[in-house]
């Protein structure tokens, strides 16, 4: 007796959706245009398969139909709270018409600073790949003669019932804190970027010039990699689509601190520092906007990290930071030098700083200290001189606080006193014991052993 196999009922939408982007990387056109037509009509809420299907479009020379794609997906994103889904269509569509890129300024008027639009608001929800889907979708597109014209009429048609408007739409961050018209002159300078999975976005260690916003995917931060004492890579994060990245490229000539690199098929904006220049008349609050967003994500991870705030509850953590100031220190400046007064205390906001000690006329390198990482605490709590030379090790930035603060805030909160405390004995002990002790000058307190 035989028996027919009968075909699956469902069939998983990520293994769709694997199979479309495979299909699209190794130039089968056709064959892609009906698989993200197919994930178009199973979830019609995915912009990223509309975008695809207009992408496949273009590649196939079917231009008019691209753009027709392209101009109801740039509409209908930015009404329902998907404005970098919007700007990748703008885009896309400008390559083929340059002078549609103007679309660009309505984005920019909608979720600029000041818009009557931003608020508070709830958007559709973008639907995951980890679903089962009914198969005959699949079945039916692979039969349809006139796949071109109905794959366009699939990923331009928006039935209301699949939507929800928001009344109020979800700020940008960073971008929606400025003037639409910056806004809209730092979109026209960007750039799409596309990555496949297992694709580097960024490589630590190389020259940064511009910063990335992830309009769609997922990419994993990690750092390591190389050889000697840090060859383990170690993953940092995952983020997701609105992550922002590479920030730190427009402050500083720092080498990237870190590698990113795509976990599926992204879509990604890309803000480069030369082209940014370029249109600087029209954008001068874009550095001031990006140094506060650079530097309150700086804050939120040192105070997230950091020892001395740990001690602290959430208000308190938030009180401190206002008597903290931002210093930038260039690579090799001394930030604390050896036998002076101290003027304060120090946390690690960017980059590594190098302590180091002379006694006898020979100079032992005694740490690297990283983001997070105090300087100048043992002066403070011994009320002695320094003891030790702090210099930046490359491009760096500090938190600053003021010796009578620092001595204010040890005499008021006993468990920010018993933390610079026992980091200040920890060191103390590690000093002692890295000086040869030929090398030892004969201190009068035993607190001038470190800083």
């Amino acid at each position: 007796m035989r028996f027919s196999r009968e075909p699956p009922a469902t069939i998983s939408a990520r293994t769709l959706g694997d199979r479309a982007d495979a299909a699209y990387q190794g130039g089968e056109h056709l064959e892609a245009l009906r698989l993200y037509a197919a994930l178009t009509e199973a979830l019609p809420t995915r912009l990223h398969a509309r975008q695809r299907v207009g992408d496949v479009l273009v590649r196939m020379g079917d231009f008019q139909r691209a753009a027709e794609v392209y101009m109801n997906l740039a509409r209908h994103a930015a009404h329902v709270g998907y404005p970098l889904r919007a700007v990748v269509a703008i885009k896309s569509l400008a390559a083929l018409e340059p002078s549609l890129e103007q679309l660009l300024d309505d984005v920019a008027a909608a979720y600029g600073r000041g818009s009557a639009r931003l608020g508070a608001g709830v958007r559709t929800t973008q639907p995951g790949l980890d679903q089962a889907i009914d198969a005959a979708v699949e079945a039916r597109w692979a039969t349809k003669e006139d796949a071109l014209g109905e794959a366009t009429a699939a990923a331009s048609t928006y039935r209301a019932e699949d939507w929800a408007m928001p009344e109020r739409l979800i700020p940008i961050p960073l971008l929606s804190m400025l003037e639409p018209k910056e806004f809209a002159s730092a979109l026209h300078a960007v750039r799409v970027v596309q990555k496949r999975a297992g694709e580097a976005v960024l490589t630590q260690g190389e020259a940064g010039a511009s910063f990335f916003v992830l309009a769609h995917g997922s990419v994993r931060v990690s750092s390591g990699g190389g050889t000697g004492s840090d060859a383990a890579e170690k993953e940092l994060a995952r983020l997701s689509e609105g992550s922002i990245f590479g920030e730190m490229a427009l402050l500083s000539d720092a080498p990237r601190t870190a590698t990113v690199t795509a976990l599926e098929d992204c879509d990604l904006l890309e803000f480069d520092r030369d082209r940014l220049a370029a249109a600087s008349a029209n954008i001068s609050s874009l550095g001031e906007a990006v140094a506060a967003f650079a530097r309150e994500r700086l804050l939120n991870n040192v105070v997230r990290t950091s020892g001395i705030f740990q001690a602290l509850d959430f208000e308190q953590q938030r009180s401190l930071v206002k008597y903290f100031t931002t210093v930038e220190v260039p690579a090799g400046h001394v930030v604390i030098r050896q036998g002076e007064a101290s003027e304060g205390l120090y946390v690690v906001l960017r980059g590594t700083m190098l302590v180091s000690r002379v006694d006898g006329g020979t100079t032992t390198e005694l740490a690297r200290l990283g983001v997070g990482e105090m300087l100048g605490e043992i002066a403070i709590v011994n009320r002695s001189l320094t003891t030790a030379t702090v210099r930046a090790a490359e491009p760096s930035a500090v938190l600053f606080l003021e010796r009578g603060y620092a001595e204010r805030l040890m005499a008021g909160v006993p468990a920010v006193r018993d933390h610079m405390e026992r980091v200040s004995s920890e060191r103390i002990h590690h000093t002692f014991t890295s000086i040869p002790p030929a090398s030892r000058d004969i201190a009068e307190d035993d607190a001038e052993i470190f800083i």
